[in-house]
């Protein structure tokens, strides 16, 4: 209740606190007499304004450290920003300074929806630059290799949540430039992704499977789409042969139709020896 109550707080407030400069913002982003009074004297209102306003944020994240709530403040930092030249270097200064605020130390920004939608905002900032597709095969690519690695000097949770971020939305967009720039990362012992995660505890689970073990007992459905447990075969039998296998994996169907006579022929002798079993 003290974490909902802190965040909805923070909310209204930083809704207020923010919805001027955010106008402000705009306004510069855009305006084409970058070199009149006019102009200027926005650009001074906006640096009092974003100043004031990064004090405010970091008080409340002070008050307020000991909440898990906290921690998002932080996503609403405003960065520094170089207003002269073309609407393309400001838009690229704001690019340049996107990650300022961020603490990539803190695994715990892992943990929020917030995260995933501060990286989109930044991935629509590359896309605004965009006026082709192949531009924008290019830019994601190089957006993607500056995101990981700023997080790769912090948290090692930080560091694998962005390049999981980056693999998502470039295998969802078949992006194969994207991708290729992932490889190292992905190869990175250091970098603890979901994918690598996963195999490592697949594999420390493998290193207890020796020779004369019982096996873990686990349920999965059969063709029927009833639950059975693997325990229940063991029961009365010798060793048992489990096949995980997709149908539309090649190799895999090539396996099955070499295991699938032999299994013929066990059930044959099986039932034959059941049938001569003395009564």
């Amino acid at each position: 209740m003290k974490e909902n109550n802190a965040f909805a707080l923070f909310t209204s407030e930083n809704g207020r606190q923010k919805e001027k400069i955010s106008l402000l913002q705009q306004f510069l982003m855009a305006y084409d007499d970058t070199g009149s009074d006019f102009y200027r004297e926005g650009i001074r209102e906006y640096e009092k304004r974003r100043v004031g306003y990064n004090k405010w944020l970091d008080g409340r994240a002070k008050d307020d450290k000991a909440l898990f709530a906290s921690s998002l403040y932080r996503f609403s930092y405003l960065p520094d920003i170089a207003w002269t030249g073309s609407e393309k270097e400001r838009l690229l200064s704001l690019i340049g300074h996107y990650f300022d605020g961020i603490d990539f130390n803190d695994p715990v920004i892992t943990r929020t929806s917030q995260l995933n939608e501060w990286m989109n905002g930044y991935v629509n900032l590359h896309g605004q630059m965009a006026t082709s597709v192949a531009l924008r095969d290019s830019l994601l690519p190089a957006a993607a290799k500056k995101a990981i690695e700023t997080a790769k000097t912090g948290h090692p949770q930080v560091y694998g949540w962005m390049v999981d971020y980056f693999y998502r939305g470039f295998e969802s967009n078949d992006l194969p430039q994207g991708m290729k720039v992932l490889e190292p990362y992905l190869n990175d012992p250091a970098c603890p992704t979901t994918k690598r995660m996963e195999i490592e505890r697949r594999l420390k689970g493998m290193e207890t499977l020796l020779p004369g073990v019982v096996a873990p007992d686990f349920v999965l459905n059969n063709s029927d789409n009833i639950p059975v447990r693997l325990s229940e075969f063991t029961k009365g039998s010798g060793y048992i042969l489990l096949l995980f296998w997709s149908a539309d994996c090649s190799h895999c169907a090539e396996t099955v139709k070499t295991l699938y006579p032999g299994h013929l022929n066990l059930r044959s002798a099986e039932n034959l020896s059941n049938r001569h079993q003395p009564r």
